[in-house]
């Protein structure tokens, strides 16, 4: 079974991801090659059931996406002060949210990979793989 959830499904009001967290970026164009990388590597990858594909793109794709925006708000200084005069302080728990949201969905992407058992006649188990960007 190919990937065939298409972009507009992971962003809201259908999906999870806000427009708001991609300033300036084109959170639709940023999905779609997100989901062209997840679709080959699912694709490609015999130890992610056919039916879980669709699963499976979305959660990489999410992690991707999220990691982008804390990658983001880390970049982004604590505290900025515009003209002398008015001063905004950025909580840094921002960036320990995101990355605990694309830790979680790593996580999920990871229970889709279905390996083999090792001792003969077990059934197949589920093992946690974390998927490199």
């Amino acid at each position: 079974m190919a990937v065939t959830v298409q972009a507009f499904e992971l962003i809201q009001p259908v999906g999870e991801l806000d427009t708001a967290w991609f300033p300036s970026q084109n959170l639709e164009t940023m999905v779609t090659a997100a989901l062209a990388d997840a679709r080959t590597a699912i694709e490609a990858n015999a130890q992610i059931a056919a039916t879980d594909h669709d699963r499976a793109a979305a959660a990489h794709v999410y992690a991707r996406m999220y990691r982008a925006v804390a990658s983001r708000l880390a970049a982004t200084p604590q505290t900025v002060t515009i003209a002398g005069q008015v001063t905004r302080v950025y909580d840094s728990a921002r960036v320990s949210y995101f990355q605990g949201l694309a830790n979680a969905k790593d996580a999920e992407y990871a229970g889709y990979i279905v390996v083999a058992a090792t001792s003969a006649g077990s059934a197949s188990a589920r093992a946690r793989a974390v998927p490199t960007w």
